[in-house]
């Protein structure tokens, strides 16, 4: 928190734009929407708690680190309620044999970034948070953060969108894709999609992956928002 005020002033005076990324304190919030800030939190963060380090070990040192149920719970309602801006993975798949080496010596991060959407997703077909934050926290905000014209359904847009079936799935690392075999969130629910569109092209229809080399976009860079 103090950290924030502090860049927070900084970014004021030299007239730069300040985003917060991996938000996991909610006494945060108020700092940054006081001070114009964009902010980012992860599905670790707003779904995990300090009783699941308890159970994981090093499989869920992160930094920074998962906190009690009581700041899970507060952030997970500031983004309910739009005081956070975007979810992030924050995506790091370190593999088994270097989260086994022992909580002090093992690396800090989780794998996450094919869980995101679907376990979002999963939130809001609970009731816990509306379609609308959910879409707006994963697709548009993020775009309208980094100036690129993603996460709307509009004209001159591109045509961008996935199709998700409505029925939950449980979580479980074997049918995933990361090479690094495990998930923090194992048994967890998610809704995963099944078809995707990008700019106008399917990359993947029933499940099935029709991508081809070159159909990626870099976006970054010289004269970066595009």
């Amino acid at each position: 928190v103090e950290a924030l005020e502090l860049l927070s002033a900084e970014a004021a005076a030299c007239g730069a734009h300040l985003h917060a990324a991996h938000v996991s304190d909610p006494r945060s919030v108020p700092v940054l929407k006081r001070h114009g800030a964009t902010s980012e939190v992860t599905p670790h963060h707003l779904l995990l708690n300090s009783k699941d380090v308890d159970r994981l070990g090093a499989y869920a040192k992160v930094n920074p680190p998962i906190r009690d149920e009581e700041d899970r719970a507060g952030l997970f309602q500031a983004l309910a309620q739009g005081r956070l801006d975007c979810v992030a993975s924050d995506h790091a798949p370190h593999t088994k044999a270097e989260k086994d080496a022992g909580f002090d010596e093992a690396p800090s991060g989780l794998p996450g970034v094919e869980t995101l959407y679907p376990l979002m997703l999963a939130q809001a077909l609970e009731g816990n948070i509306s379609i609308q934050r959910v879409l707006d926290a994963c697709c548009a905000s993020p775009g309208r953060v980094l100036g690129l014209p993603v996460g709307t359904f509009e004209t001159n847009q591109w045509a961008s969108f996935v199709h998700v079936p409505e029925t939950p799935q449980e979580i479980r690392a074997e049918d995933l894709h990361s090479r690094c075999g495990w998930s923090p969130f194992e048994g967890h629910m998610g809704l995963f999609p099944d078809a995707l569109m990008v700019r106008g092209r399917w990359v993947m229809r029933d499940h099935e992956l029709l991508a081809r080399p070159g159909d990626g976009r870099f976006v970054g860079g010289p004269g970066w928002p595009l």
